[in-house]
């Protein structure tokens, strides 16, 4: 009876230790996180991989010699704890890291569910963790789109209302009256915006496709906080050949609170009449599917 009693003990400080280890394994992702940060990374795609990245080796060594019960307790222990320490910030970001994270763990049960020898799960795990790197990015990038495009098109009312205008480097006005019954597309960018110049020529590139047809508008609308230190840096960037009309918003403020938006590049398509039927990223990759703006344009 004593030595079934000691058994039963040794039984429960084992399971104890093995969820006590779940635990504090939860906290790795996090780490990896930091540890990007401390480095000087704050790129959400890049979080969003290093996530999956570890999260694969880390479960699938705190689960490899646990029974199928224990395994079923550990999954939502680890789960609750990664989870909890990621649900901070802006909500889109929050999403780009679940399901990283979903898809690391539906990787380790896979490879636990497998018959085969242990030099082949590792395999597995080295393989899974490689293909990460593109699955993570692509599904992480798509649901990003969506759910920005998603939130801000909401702040937007329908018609919108074109109580601004664009001055082209030209000197000519565009206003609703002229832009009435076409497709609009516009590029926001600005002086301080690093990925402007990088998503700029990706914008000419979708305004090339429909050259020539009249029934639609490309605009790069320069947006200005500051007029005297921003016009020399508008007139040296837009000496460049483009597919699509340099232009400047005026009343750049009034700009941003119309279409919810308050970091660049953020590109909006309104349709023939008048309405916002897209608001967000610019998403014109084959890899992202998520609200692509050629289904907007040829409308």
């Amino acid at each position: 009876m004593e030595e079934k009693t000691i058994n039963n003990l040794e039984n429960r400080k084992k399971k104890a230790s093995i969820y006590t280890k779940t635990i504090i394994a939860a906290f790795v992702p996090l780490l990896a996180v930091l540890l990007l940060g401390v480095c000087g990374s704050s790129n959400n795609f890049v979080i969003a991989i290093a996530i999956a990245f570890v999260t694969i080796p880390t479960f699938y060594y705190i689960t490899k010699d646990s029974s199928a019960k224990q395994k079923w307790i550990q999954l939502p222990i680890f789960a609750f704890v990664m989870v909890a320490t990621h649900l901070v910030g802006y909500g889109p970001f929050i999403a780009m890291r679940l399901i990283a994270f979903a898809f690391a763990i539906l990787s380790v049960l896979l490879i636990e569910a497998l018959n085969v020898s242990l030099k082949t799960k590792y395999l597995l795990i080295a393989f899974l963790m490689l293909f990460s790197i593109p699955l993570v990015y692509v599904g992480s990038a798509n649901l990003f789109t969506y759910l920005v495009v998603k939130e801000q098109y909401s702040k937007v009312e329908q018609p919108f209302p074109f109580s601004y205008a664009f001055v082209t480097k030209e000197g000519d006005t565009l206003t609703e009256a002229n832009l009435q019954g076409k497709n609009v597309a516009i590029f926001f960018w600005s002086s301080h915006c690093a990925n402007c110049h990088k998503e700029l020529p990706h914008f000419s590139d979708l305004a090339a496709q429909y050259e020539g047809d009249t029934t639609k508008v490309f605009i790069a609308a320069f947006v200005s906080f500051d007029e005297a230190s921003d016009s020399a840096f508008y007139e040296s960037e837009t000496s460049r050949e483009s597919a699509f009309t340099w232009a400047k918003a005026l009343d750049s403020k009034q700009v941003m609170l119309d279409l919810g938006f308050n970091a660049f590049p953020h590109v909006t398509y309104i349709n023939k009449k008048g309405e916002v039927v897209y608001n967000g990223f610019l998403s014109n990759r084959p890899w992202i599917f998520a609200y692509h703006p050629r289904k907007f344009l040829e409308l």
